[in-house]
């Protein structure tokens, strides 16, 4: 088989493999697992387009392959232009995981070791098969925008001790699912503005700095993660974020409508309501597990915390949604 063909057949078996994934993303991760065959993840990108038919009628009728993987109506009368854009997307956690331990916002390296340790100690004892980092698990303090002091912890070790923790995760649960939050997104941009010509070299995707690391956990870039019939987003992804004048649990529904997850506000909190149905919907934000009194921020409502979710065969879940306090975890 020419490599061509071979190239072809590989976005072939991703595309059935992860049809709702990103055609970014998904030509990163392509590239990054199978590089040989590609000249980088642009080219990729490019093979994934023609299947989804994303690249224009001349194209379109030499994949016959092509109409299984098209995500949108081909109906163009008038020949404008193809659209570039991207539709959301979902990553449903695998069935085998159904006792979930959520933490985020560690921070690292501005984390709290006494409410990290509590977290993980109650999720051992839960007997948890997964954890989801739910976003800012690393801090990328010297690539924010902010005023920063030189004299703190630069990129290198911020990056060794994120994957130190998750290198212990996968030692005492397996999976590790790393959900990308706005504190990731700080390398990404940073690298946009300041190197973009390393966008898409592998070594410098942050997958890649992870696993270089020895730390094994999949990247879940932009997706809504599904966790049985419970949608979880990090929460910078509405504008705005998730603030309400209640709490930031009241906030995600007010904006999505629907029961969630959400981090980002660093807060533990729940809102229900009632539809006209009788359906209840119920949304959790959940707390931090970083510092409580970081220099841009001496006083604040956060509070430690984070979750359990189990599932059953119906992919119906239960959600305990947990303070820490003083060492202890409280309900």
């Amino acid at each position: 088989m020419s490599k061509r063909k071979l190239s072809s057949q590989v976005v072939i078996e991703y595309l059935d493999k992860w049809p709702n994934v990103p055609n970014c993303t998904l030509a990163k991760k392509i590239y990054a697992e199978q590089s040989q065959l590609f000249n980088n993840s642009e080219h990729v990108r490019g093979i994934i387009r023609i299947y989804r038919g994303r690249s224009g009628d001349r194209l379109r009728g030499e994949v016959k392959e092509r109409s299984r993987f098209v995500t949108e109506s081909l109906y163009n009368p008038h020949n404008l232009p193809v659209s570039e854009a991207e539709d959301a997307t979902i990553f449903n956690l695998p069935k085998q995981y159904n006792r979930i331990g959520v933490f985020s916002d560690m921070h690292i390296p501005y984390h709290d070791v006494e409410a990290i340790t509590v977290a993980i100690n109650h999720c051992i004892e839960m007997k948890c098969n997964a954890i989801i980092l739910n976003g800012d698990a690393i801090d990328f303090y010297q690539l924010s925008r902010f005023s920063k002091d030189p004299r703190q912890r630069d990129v290198a070790y911020e990056l060794d001790a994120v994957a130190s923790v998750i290198r212990k995760l996968n030692e005492l649960f397996g999976k590790v699912l790393y959900k990308i939050g706005n504190h990731e997104l700080r390398y990404e941009k940073y690298l946009r503005l300041k190197a973009p010509e390393l966008l898409n070299v592998p070594e410098y995707q942050f997958e890649n700095l992870m696993s270089q690391r020895g730390a094994k956990c999949e990247i879940i870039p932009h997706s809504i993660i599904l966790a049985g019939k419970l949608p979880i987003i990090h929460g910078h992804e509405f504008q705005g974020g998730n603030t309400s004048a209640v709490n930031p649990a009241r906030g995600m529904f007010l904006r999505s409508s629907t029961h969630g997850m959400v981090s980002h506000s660093h807060r533990t909190s729940q809102h229900t309501e009632k539809d006209l149905l009788d359906k209840i919907i119920t949304v959790w934000s959940i707390g931090c597990l970083c510092g409580l009194h970081p220099e841009y921020a001496q006083l604040n409502k956060w509070n430690h915390g984070f979750a359990y979710i189990s599932i059953d065969r119906e992919d119906a879940f239960d959600v305990n949604n947990y303070r820490i306090h003083k060492g202890k975890v409280r309900q």
